[in-house]
């Protein structure tokens, strides 16, 4: 019971070292349970307390991130994604996925070369990601770019015929799969 394990913890004072690590895992938990029945915002403390006893565990700033980009605060995704992205190794589990996601976000900011920038870097990174190149193409159409991302959205129908965020792309644009 995550509920309990926090409540233990915080009774002590000062906080016992060897507890640090549960304690922080059962904040995490506790958040990705929040998190997953979109309470979002109930989650963030949890989120909040884990990564601050654990700064540079990746798997909780990419999740912290994913859910503050529920909430769009995308300064607080944009921060935890680049720290993620500097720390992964080129082909860990959470490189490619923080450029995508950091993309993203810059694009919600209205920032598109900063975000064409992180999708040119993963897929540079991983060339054949159906994904990457939907993000991609969903930021270069809200760049303007209506050709480039027609081209992405192609690109990632030939990798992966049923792609269906690229196949909604095409219809916005008025474009043939």
């Amino acid at each position: 019971d995550y509920e309990v394990a926090i409540a233990d913890y915080e009774k002590r004072v000062p906080p016992n070292k060897a507890w640090e690590d549960f304690y922080a895992q059962a904040n995490f938990r506790r958040a990705e349970i929040l998190r997953h029945n979109d309470r979002i915002a109930e989650a963030m403390p949890n989120y909040d307390k884990a990564v601050a006893m654990r700064p540079d565990n990746l798997e909780f700033r990419f999740n912290r991130a994913l859910a503050n980009s529920r909430l769009e605060r995308h300064d607080a995704v944009i921060a935890d994604l680049t720290r993620v992205i500097d720390a992964s190794p080129r082909r860990g589990p959470f490189y490619i996925s923080g450029l995508n996601n950091r993309g993203l976000a810059y694009m919600r900011q209205g920032k598109f070369p900063e975000a064409i920038a992180d999708l040119d870097r993963a897929l540079a990174t991983e060339p054949g990601s159906p994904l990457t190149l939907v993000r991609r193409g969903i930021i270069f159409e809200g760049a303007g770019q209506r050709d480039k991302a027609i081209a992405d959205y192609r690109e990632s129908l030939k990798i992966y015929a049923k792609m269906q965020e690229a196949l909604d792309g095409l219809k916005r644009l008025g474009a043939a799969p």
